[in-house]
């Protein structure tokens, strides 16, 4: 087996060495050559497998997989970032709902701290000697004073809405109701979002107004008086009530 092999070796040299023009070879051209001729020699035994090595393809496989490894974790770093843009932004967007029903939740609770009954409204402002209790409402061309002294014209073209009340002095003794010092703020609202204030009168039943003594055990009559416009839609007025932050109303068809 040597001895054919080191025949097959002397015989490529005598070719390569002969009459033809030497030429000059690169140490790599040599090694491929010397490779080459190794190889074909080899091929003829029994027990060789053929295994050339091309370094440069290899170098080019090894780059194109180390590329697209590459490129699938900088792909993956682009998901894990942009998930963890979109849950940062999904997080914001719930805290700040949070907040908003949270400030929501205590504008209503406070509003609705301050917001009481119109009974017990009255109730506290009198110290609860006294109550006013909504008896209804009506619509008039013209209105008098329970005496016809004089008599209330709504303006041109309108009519006067009049809300009615009864006052009564729960309490053991004689009071004295004097409401034009307190100021109470009356505003009827219709529901359309248009309001109205009650007009300013000389009626002595005026609620605004009332000034006068009221015995024990006793009830009086006490009104309010709106100019409001003829073809006024009835359904939906409310009365709104204020004094010093405390607020309550009246369902007018209630």
């Amino acid at each position: 087996m040597k001895k054919t092999f080191l025949v097959l070796v002397l015989a490529c040299g005598l070719l390569l060495t002969g009459c033809a023009q030497l030429t000059k070879l690169t140490d790599k051209q040599s090694d491929v050559i010397a490779e080459y001729m190794a190889g074909s020699v080899l091929r003829y035994t029994d027990n060789y497998m053929e295994a050339l090595v091309y370094p440069e393809d290899k170098g080019t496989d090894d780059k194109q997989t180390l590329d697209k490894m590459s490129d699938k974790a900088s792909d993956t770093s682009k998901d894990a970032a942009s998930e963890a843009t979109k849950n940062s932004q999904s997080g914001n967007a719930a805290d700040a709902a949070a907040k908003d029903n949270s400030a929501n939740s205590t504008s209503k609770d406070a509003k609705n701290a301050n917001k009481l009954n119109y009974q017990e409204f009255y109730k506290n402002l009198s110290d609860n000697t006294y109550q006013v209790k909504y008896t209804g409402f009506k619509l008039y061309d013209s209105y008098a004073q329970r005496d016809n002294y004089f008599t209330l014209q709504p303006t041109g073209g309108r009519k006067l809405l009049i809300m009615s009340f009864e006052v009564k002095n729960d309490t053991k003794k004689a009071i004295k109701m004097n409401l034009g010092k307190i100021h109470i703020d009356y505003k009827l609202n219709l529901a359309d979002g248009k309001s109205y204030k009650p007009m300013v009168t000389l009626l002595d039943t005026d609620l605004n107004y009332l000034n006068y003594t009221l015995k024990s055990g006793k009830s009086d009559d006490a009104v309010l008086v709106f100019d409001v416009p003829k073809d006024l839609n009835s359904e939906g007025l409310t009365l709104s009530i204020s004094l010093n932050g405390q607020n309550t109303a009246i369902d007018l068809n209630e």
